[in-house]
């Protein structure tokens, strides 16, 4: 489910970012970290700890960092 949120927003955000839409562009990463993958999908994984939902929780971040590195290059890098 988290997987594929995590592609619609690659969607919306590269669109937004060809027509040129920076602020709109930021919050839907933005939103998408702060209300679905930390409050909902990190919360959810703590009840069930596997190896399948690490494996979602690193790529679902490492996506999320890629859509972020046009705004902020040097914090991505570091945590990347």
């Amino acid at each position: 489910f988290i997987v594929s949120r995590a592609h619609e927003l690659v969607e919306k955000v590269t669109s937004a970012l060809l027509e040129h839409r920076i602020s709109e562009a930021g919050s839907l990463v933005y939103d998408f970290l702060w209300n679905q993958y930390t409050a909902w999908y990190i919360e959810a994984s703590k009840v069930q700890q596997s190896d399948s939902s690490l494996n979602t929780l690193v790529y679902v971040f490492d996506t999320c960092l890629r859509l972020l590195h046009p705004f902020m290059p040097y914090v991505t890098e570091t945590l990347w």
